[in-house]
């Protein structure tokens, strides 16, 4: 039963009529310029009824922004931006680069000097893409003759302790520098694990650990394909040039894909015509596939992937076939990993 508004209050001050229920059923402000009659003549009822209507269909929007923005907060706050200005900030449905700037130049000051948030406004601006070394080796590799590196600490940085930050290298335009800038100002180093594995995988490294006496762990693991899996040789054929695998991912390919190519290659002749070539082998660098009998390809299984990664045999056994690929496919390659913390 819909009851009518018992009390009708103008607030000069606001230039706003306040309706409210003596139960306190509900309230709303009608602003004073939407009226074109007296207060006296006007149907309140009608009025009332169309701003609950409008409220219900805007509830869910307004949650959902006020979701949004509250996650905008968090993340202020985890950079070290104060609450109170972190809120104040979203609550102009947008940041205040004054203000943003301010807290930026107050957190420099707890980490005591120019080393962090150094390089200008955070709104992408100013972002160029961080250039990518070819070949992407770092600033050493096992069994080779350590190159000058010209890195330079600044001093609020240097170690102990000690800290490490990894990404993937091919990040959007503009993270890296970010990352860079938050982490006092220090570049990454690039290394793919394809120099310690028979799979690539492209990383990049932040941190402020020393660069001498680096070593790898032991025994070392097969760079190539057919030393990793020698079952593999006896169907590998002569047109699939492949010595090392991509980055493994976090899915494989379908039934469908792999019956697919089988019933392709065995329709075609010995070897098949170059255009067969380019597609099987396009969707054996996409998936990752390995040649497992005549004509025949199958993904790499999660023990296999397990192994190309450094992980102990079994390490993600435990949990569904479709999480230990998700799970492997978003790890580190150890051997890597290790050499870096060495």
């Amino acid at each position: 039963m819909f009851m009518l508004p018992s009390v009708i209050k103008r607030l000069p001050s606001v230039g706003y009529y306040c309706l409210g229920n003596t139960l306190g059923h509900f309230v709303v402000l009608i602003p004073q310029s939407l009226l074109i009659d007296k207060p006296e003549n006007i149907n309140w009822e009608r009025i009332v009824v169309q701003v609950l209507q409008f409220t219900a269909r805007e509830a869910m929007d307004f949650l959902h922004e006020m979701s949004h923005k509250d996650d905008k907060i968090d993340s202020l706050v985890k950079m070290g931006f104060p609450e109170d200005e972190a809120a104040l900030d979203n609550s102009y449905g947008g940041i205040n680069k004054g203000r943003f700037m301010d807290g930026n130049k107050k957190k420099r000051k707890r980490y005591g000097g120019q080393a962090q948030g150094s390089r200008g406004p955070l709104d992408g601006s100013a972002d160029e893409p961080m250039p990518l070394p070819n070949p992407m080796v770092g600033f050493s590799l096992p069994d080779q003759w350590p190159r000058p590196v010209n890195r330079d600490l600044p001093s609020q940085a240097m170690g102990p302790p000690y800290f490490y930050y990894e990404n993937v290298a091919l990040a959007p335009k503009g993270v890296w520098t970010i990352i860079s800038r938050f982490l006092y100002d220090i570049q990454p180093e690039f290394v793919d694990s394809k120099y310690f594995c028979a799979a690539a995988r492209k990383r990049g490294y932040i941190h402020n650990l020393p660069l001498e006496n680096r070593s790898p762990l032991l025994p070392k693991p097969p760079r190539t394909i057919s030393a990793a899996f020698p079952r593999t040789k006896r169907w590998w054929p002569s047109w699939d040039p492949r010595q090392q695998f991509n980055c493994l991912q976090t899915c494989v390919s379908s039934a469908k894909l792999l019956e697919k190519i089988r019933v392709t290659l065995t329709n075609s002749s010995d070897p098949p015509p170059p255009r067969v070539q380019k597609l099987v082998l396009e969707e054996c660098r996409k998936w990752n596939l390995a040649w497992v009998g005549l004509n025949k390809v199958a993904p790499l299984e999660p023990d296999e992937m397990e192994f190309l990664l450094g992980f102990p045999k079994d390490h993600t056994r435990g949990i569904s076939r479709t999480e230990r690929y998700r799970s492997l496919g978003n790890s580190f390659q150890v051997d890597t990993v290790a050499y870096i913390l060495s």
